[in-house]
C-alpha cells in the first residue's frame, strides 16, 4: 500500500513562494476587504480555493501556520483572536466561529463539524439577541475530530485526541482519549 503522508504539505511547499506573493497585496487593503474576498471565495474548488483562502487567512487571522487547507463551502467566521497552527485540514460543509478561537498543529476537522465559541445567556433586562457571551475554545496538537462534531464554547481539546463522529463536546477533554458521544465522553485511552 502506497502511503501519501505529508503530500499536502508538499504540495504546500512547493506553491508557498507563489502563495507569498499574492499575500503581499493584501497588506495594504483594508481588512473589511480581505473579509469580502474571503466570502467570495468560498466556494472556488481545488488547490486555487485552498491557496486564495489561505493567504486571506494569513491575513485576517491573529497567527497562521503553514499548510493549512480550508475546502470550499466551509463557512468560516475569522475573529481578530483566531490563532492558527500548522497543518489543518477544514473540510467541507463545516462552521467555524473563530471569534475566540485557538487550533494546534497537525489537526483534521471532518465535514459538517460545528466549533462555536459564543452563545446566547438569559437575561431578564435584555432581549436574547443582545446577549452574546464569548466563550475561548482550545484545540491542541494531533487531534481527529470527525464528521459531525459540534464544539460549543468553553472548551479546551486536549493533545493526541480523536473525537468520533457526531459528538456534542460541551466539556474539557484530556489529552491522549477517545472521545464520544452526545455528550462527550471518555472512552478509551491512546497509548
Amino acid at each position: 500500500m502506497k502511503t501519501e503522508y505529508r503530500k499536502g504539505e508538499q504540495t504546500f511547499n512547493k506553491i508557498y513562494p507563489i502563495l507569498f506573493v499574492l499575500y503581499l497585496p493584501l497588506l495594504i487593503l483594508p481588512k473589511f476587504i480581505s473579509k469580502i474576498l474571503w466570502e467570495l471565495t468560498r466556494w472556488i474548488p481545488g488547490y486555487l480555493g485552498i491557496g486564495i483562502r489561505y493567504i486571506l487567512l494569513k491575513r485576517l487571522s491573529k497567527k497562521c501556520g503553514k499548510n493549512i487547507a480550508v475546502f470550499p463551502s466551509v463557512h468560516f467566521h475569522i475573529g481578530e483572536n483566531l490563532i492558527l497552527g500548522n497543518h489543518i485540514s477544514i473540510r467541507e460543509h463545516t462552521y467555524i466561529d473563530g471569534d475566540y478561537l485557538k487550533i494546534g498543529d497537525n489537526v483534521m476537522i471532518a465535514h459538517s463539524s460545528s466549533v462555536i465559541t459564543g452563545a446566547h445567556v438569559y437575561s431578564d433586562s435584555l432581549p436574547m439577541r443582545d446577549t452574546l457571551e464569548a466563550r475561548p475554545i482550545v484545540i491542541g496538537n494531533n487531534v481527529w475530530i470527525g464528521a459531525g462534531v459540534r464544539i460549543i464554547g468553553k472548551t479546551t481539546i486536549g493533545n493526541n485526541i480523536i473525537i468520533g463522529a457526531n459528538a456534542v463536546v460541551t466539556k474539557d477533554i484530556p489529552s491522549n482519549v477517545i472521545s464520544a458521544g452526545v455528550p462527550a465522553k471518555v472512552i478509551k485511552s491512546i497509548n
